[in-house]
């Protein structure tokens, strides 16, 4: 379908996310993990940007991470870009991996 868009699943996300960083920023992973959440829930551009750019700035350690990995997917998974998209309220796969699950323990 041509008008169809794909987004990425919050749950997982946030698991690469942790699994990337945490290791690298050690005593500031947290606040980094808490302002990547707020830039990640803008509800504007412009304030995605603004704090994007924060991010980039405050947590070298973190920059090509962000910056080669994440940003150039983020019309994707950043709600100022994902909220017109009818996804049902769905953020994550949770459901579908839950059938799946079950699926195989039938099978």
């Amino acid at each position: 379908l041509p008008d169809t868009h794909h987004c990425i699943c919050l749950f997982h996300m946030n698991q690469n996310f942790i699994k990337q960083l945490k290791g690298k920023l050690h005593d500031e992973f947290t606040s980094c993990h808490q302002l990547f959440i707020k830039t990640r829930n803008s509800s504007c551009v412009e304030d995605f940007e603004r704090r994007w750019q924060r991010l980039i700035t405050n947590y070298p350690a973190a920059k090509s991470y962000l910056q080669n990995k994440l940003y150039p997917i983020r019309f994707s998974w950043a709600y100022c870009y994902t909220q017109t998209r009818f996804t049902a309220g769905t953020t994550t796969t949770q459901r579908a991996e839950s059938e799946n699950n079950t699926i195989k323990l039938e099978g």
